[in-house]
């Protein structure tokens, strides 16, 4: 039964993406060839999106426990905001978009360049502006140290067009999905969640601080355990829950004289995620409700 329920799910998502992703690639295709018109279809992309996610969300609450949104602060769906979330499955991008639905602007996730392959999909991404980012590893960067520093001017590329509308942009700080095995091996100081990388937020916030308004700490929660995106669609996942909460960012000041983040606010942004992952851990820790 669950594996009927499985690959009904997988049908109805395939129809969904096509059915709301269609209609976006024909008006990223008048972008692409008109790119004045960006701004006007907007609203039409984030409509689709939300069709999109709540459309499947909804057929999956059908037959999985309802996800439960804990809210703590202002919010407006005219400001900008950086959500910082822990990471643990791909069930968390659909529990921040019903967790962000109506309540913030819609959600821009940083993208592998390799994404953007993906049929319909990539394309889609890419007329909602989604930042691509193309990271090297450190033995290119040994390599070739005058690629150092280029993430900071991909972000700000990729971000600037965040300034014609309201957004959120989604940074998973810990890099990775977190896992038992990858806990075990990080030796991290927190009991739940791995140590937060301070690079993406930092460059973040150089690149196009100046127009966020706050952050958003996220923290999403599996009380039964973190289920993967295939036991969701088959009905097979526990409880969800995500604690959404405004925070102020911290302040990255200008770039050194060789257009790099000063070592200062580094130290400011790591000092902030620490003080946000020490918070997660023990709400990630306590009883389930």
């Amino acid at each position: 039964m669950h594996l009927l329920l499985g690959v009904v799910s997988a049908v109805i998502l395939v129809f969904l993406t096509i059915a709301c992703g269609g209609p976006a690639a024909i008006l990223g295709l008048i972008k692409l060839a008109f790119p004045a018109t960006g701004k006007t279809f907007a609203p039409a992309f984030e409509w689709l999106v939300v069709c999109w996610s709540r459309g499947f969300t909804g057929w999956l609450s059908l037959f999985s426990p309802a996800i439960t949104v804990e809210r703590e602060g202002q919010f407006s769906r005219t400001k900008n905001y950086l959500i910082i979330a822990n990471h643990q499955s791909w069930v968390d991008i659909f529990v921040l978009l019903i967790g962000t639905n109506r309540t913030i602007p819609s959600t821009r996730f940083f993208m592998k360049r390799e994404l953007l392959w993906i049929p319909l999909v990539g394309f889609v991404a890419w007329s909602m502006d989604f930042p691509v980012m193309r990271r090297h590893s450190r033995e290119y960067l040994a390599k070739h140290p005058e690629k150092r520093g280029s993430d900071l001017a991909t972000v700000r590329a990729a971000c600037a067009k965040f300034q014609q509308i309201p957004v959120s942009v989604v940074n998973f700080s810990e890099g990775t999905r977190s896992t038992v095995q990858k806990l075990a091996a990080s030796k991290s100081q927190y009991t739940h969640i791995l140590p937060p990388k301070a690079g993406g937020v930092a460059t973040v916030l150089a690149a196009v601080g100046d127009h966020l308004d706050a952050a958003v700490d996220a923290t999403i929660h599996y009380p039964d355990g973190v289920p993967t995106f295939w036991q969701w669609m088959c009905g097979r996942a526990g409880r969800m829950h995500i604690h959404m909460k405004t925070v102020e960012l911290p302040e990255v000041g200008a770039l050194n004289d060789n257009g790099q983040i000063s070592a200062e606010s580094r130290e400011r942004v790591k000092r902030f995620l620490e003080q946000r992952w020490t918070e997660k851990d023990q709400r990630l820790g306590a009883p389930p409700a």
